[in-house]
C-alpha cells in the first residue's frame, strides 16, 4: 500500500500517464484497472513460484550442482525458463521480458528528460532559442540518462538479496523520500521548503540504512519491506518539525545556516548509530 501511494503521488512515469487522461474521473479509473490488473499479475506470479518450487521439489536431480531452492531462487527461474520449458515457449517468454524491460527503461528516460527540460533548464538556461534546439537537446539529455542508466545497472549484481530485495535497495529508495516532497506540500500548509527538503535528508539516510545496514555494518541487514514506510513516516515527521523553523522569505545566507543546523544532528546520529553497530 506504502509503495503505490509513493508511487501514485510522485513517480513522474505514473503521474504522466495520469495527466493524459481526459479529467480525473478518467484518471482514477486508470488507476483503478492498473491496481486490478497488477493483483491479478501477482497472484499468477505467485502460483507460478508454487510451480516451480514444487517442481524442483519433485525433481530435486533437475537442480545444478551447488545450488538451492533458498539461497539461489532468482537463478532457477530463468534455468527452468531456458532448459526445460518447450521450444517456442522459451523464445517467446525471453521476447516478453526484454519487451517489458524496454518499456520501463524508455518511461524512465522519456519522463527523466521531461523532468529536466521542464523543470531544471529553465533555471539554468534562460530559454531555448527553437523548437527545434529544444527536441535535440531533449534527445541529447534521454541519450545521456540511457548511458548512465546502462552503466548503473551493470552495477546492480553486486547489490545483495534476490530480485525483489534489490529492486527495493536501488529501483524503490528514492520513492518515500521523493513522496515526502508531495505529502508535505498537499496536506501540510505550512510546510516550508527549507523544512521539506531536510525532513527528506533525514527519510533519504534512514532508507539507505535500511537497504545498506548488512553492507554497512556487517550485521544481519533489516527486510527490504521497511524501505516505504520508516523512511517516509520519519520524512514527514522531521519536516514538519523543521518548517516550525521561520526561514521562508530569509536571506540565502541564514537559511544556509538554518539548513546546516537542521543536517548537523543526522550526520552526529547516523555517524554514532554506525560506529555503535
Amino acid at each position: 500500500v506504502v509503495l503505490w501511494l509513493c508511487i501514485a503521488g510522485s513517480d513522474q512515469i505514473a503521474i504522466q500517464r495520469f495527466l493524459s487522461t481526459r479529467d480525473i474521473k478518467a484518471a482514477r479509473k486508470s488507476f483503478k484497472t492498473t491496481m486490478y490488473a497488477i493483483a491479478g499479475i501477482n497472484l499468477v506470479l505467485m502460483f507460478v513460484g508454487f510451480a516451480l518450487i514444487n517442481y524442483y521439489r519433485t525433481y530435486p536431480h533437475f537442480i545444478p550442482d551447488g545450488k538451492n531452492l533458498v539461497a539461489d531462487v532468482d537463478f532457477l527461474f530463468p534455468h527452468f525458463i531456458v532448459s526445460y520449458l518447450p521450444v517456442g515457449i522459451t523464445g517467446l517468454v525471453i521476447v516478453g521480458l526484454v519487451a517489458a524491460a524496454m518499456s520501463s527503461l524508455s518511461s524512465g528516460i522519456n519522463s527523466t528528460a521531461a523532468v529536466i527540460v521542464t523543470d531544471i533548464v529553465p533555471y539554468v538556461r534562460k530559454k531555448m532559442n527553437e523548437r527545434k534546439n529544444n527536441v535535440s537537446f531533449t534527445r541529447l539529455i534521454s541519450l545521456i540518462i540511457g548511458i548512465l542508466v546502462v552503466i548503473a545497472s551493470s552495477l546492480v549484481g553486486k547489490v545483495p538479496g534476490n530480485i525483489m530485495e534489490v529492486t527495493g535497495k536501488t529501483v524503490n529508495l528514492f520513492q518515500a523520500p521523493l513522496f515526502n516532497l508531495f505529502f508535505m506540500a498537499i496536506f501540510v500548509p505550512f510546510a516550508t521548503p527549507l523544512g521539506t527538503i531536510a525532513g527528506v535528508f533525514y527519510g533519504l539516510t534512514v532508507a539507505v540504512l535500511i537497504s545498506f545496514w548488512d553492507v554497512l555494518t556487517g550485521n544481519p541487514g533489516f527486510s527490504f519491506l521497511w524501505i516505504m514506510p520508516i523512511p517516509l513516516a520519519v520524512g514527514i515527521i522531521f519536516g514538519i518539525i523543521f518548517s516550525f523553523i521561520p526561514s521562508r522569505g530569509k536571506k540565502m545566507s541564514t537559511q544556509l545556516a538554518w539548513f546546516a543546523g537542521m543536517i548537523l544532528p543526522l550526520i552526529v546520529i547516523t555517524a554514532l548509530v554506525l560506529k555503535l553497530a
